[in-house]
């Protein structure tokens, strides 16, 4: 027979218990279980799918859909992959990326299990994101990339653009980190004759609501600090300001485009306009050329004498 004092008890117990049930429930702290976390890929591309491109997120009773533009008339979808990491290494050929290390095609567009996916750290510490690329190939043989990163515990999403394989290059102190975004086609020359083309720094962006948002503020410190490690020495002067802009050698290029590129963009327009004048007039006509495609700031806008004709 049970004493009153544990009648009271065992009762204090169960509401204690149903009040915590309840307030887990309303805070959103009940985790779901793996089978109720779901991914729906739809190919606005086929048949069936017009109205939709992109992916269906489900988490038990909530659906909420991540869309992606579709491409541009003249470009053509040429795959969707999973990722196995925010940094991930894509390779191609003409435009059409393949699969590769960390770089896996999606076989099966779903309803998929999120717990099927690799997942690693990005919105925060823990390895919670999955993530997936669509591949993009234009008749020039050029690419674009949609890049989606989704958090299964939280729902977090974000949508990055890229061109041309170009890597995600990422802050790793921060989550989400800050994004280094990079372009390639500011070189010497037109296409397969280009000459010095490297990987320099476009914009520094930061997570804000679901994309990713330049800081000019950043991106320009970035820019400095680059523009300082610029060496020039006296044999690089000599070929540069002497030799066809052809015949320079290609690490002296770079070294040249980068001193151009990072001058330009931090305002010190005037010091690489005085330099241009003692190379030859082709060279400092390619130079002006190019000039037109950097990512200037609203702070350093384009200088004036970029894009003249002589």
């Amino acid at each position: 027979m049970n004493q009153p004092g544990s009648t009271k008890f065992s009762m204090a117990l169960i509401w204690s218990i149903g009040f915590f049930i309840a307030a887990v429930m309303v805070s959103g702290m009940v985790p779901l279980a793996a089978s109720e976390k779901k991914v729906i890929y739809y190919d606005g591309l086929s048949d069936g799918f017009a109205d939709r491109n992109g992916f269906l997120l489900q988490t038990g009773q909530e659906e909420v859909f991540l869309e992606h533009p579709l491409p541009e008339p003249e470009s053509s979808m040429t795959g969707v992959f999973v990722l196995e990491s925010k940094s991930p290494e894509l390779r191609g050929f003409d435009g059409v990326v393949q699969p590769g290390p960390g770089v896996l095609p999606l076989e099966e567009y779903g309803p998929l299990d999120l717990s099927a996916f690799p997942s690693f750290a990005f919105f925060q510490k823990e390895p919670t994101t999955i993530g997936f690329v669509m591949t993009f190939a234009g008749a020039s043989g050029g690419s674009t990339q949609h890049y989606l990163f989704i958090d299964q515990e939280t729902r977090q999403w974000v949508r990055i653009g890229g061109t041309d394989y170009s890597p995600l290059k990422w802050e790793e102190e921060s989550f989400p980190p800050d994004l280094y975004r990079y372009q390639r086609s500011f070189s010497l020359g037109p296409g397969m004759l280009s000459l010095g083309s490297s990987n320099r720094l476009t914009e520094v962006r930061e997570f804000y609501e679901s994309e990713y948002v330049t800081n000019p503020d950043k991106t320009l410190r970035y820019w400095e600090k680059a523009l300082a490690k610029v060496e020039l020495s006296e044999p690089d002067l000599r070929e540069i300001r002497q030799q066809e802009w052809q015949s320079i050698d290609r690490e002296t290029a770079v070294r040249f485009l980068d001193f151009v590129y990072y001058g330009l963009l931090t305002g010190k327009e005037t010091e690489v306009q005085e330099f241009l004048e003692s190379v030859t007039p082709e060279l400092k006509q390619e130079v002006r050329f190019s000039g037109r495609f950097l990512p200037y700031l609203d702070k350093n806008p384009q200088p004036d004498w970029i894009g003249d004709e002589e």
